[in-house]
């Protein structure tokens, strides 16, 4: 449907079988959007699964075996190459060779 071509669009196709994925800016930046919304404050603090990576204070690092197997990034682009490259551009995460991780800790819980 209307879903299925939009992705499509943001795809470029690899021109032969030794040709890594080229993956579109407009591509990168769904990608990047997604991934932060993962780690997000909202997000991060009801994942149980994310949770078991950063752990309670949010800042341990998510593989990106992980992030490249969450359905929504599944859909979007499975190549860990190009989320690695995406994630570069973030504001609010840190890459490493192996993963993503939020800069900044989970804001404390008020509970009065």
């Amino acid at each position: 449907g209307a879903v299925a071509s939009q992705l499509e669009s943001l795809l470029l196709k690899p021109q032969g079988p030794d040709t890594a994925f080229v993956g579109t800016p407009a591509l990168a930046e769904a990608l990047c959007k997604q991934i932060e919304f993962y780690f997000s404050d909202g997000n991060l603090r009801s994942d149980k699964t994310l949770l078991r990576y950063t752990g309670d204070d949010g800042t341990g690092e998510i593989p990106f075996e992980v992030l490249a197997n969450a359905p929504r990034v599944k859909k979007l682009c499975p190549d860990i190459r190009f989320i690695q490259e995406a994630l570069s551009a973030s504001k609010v995460l840190c890459v490493s060779a192996q993963g993503a991780r939020r800069v900044a800790a989970l804001p404390a819980l008020n509970i009065d």
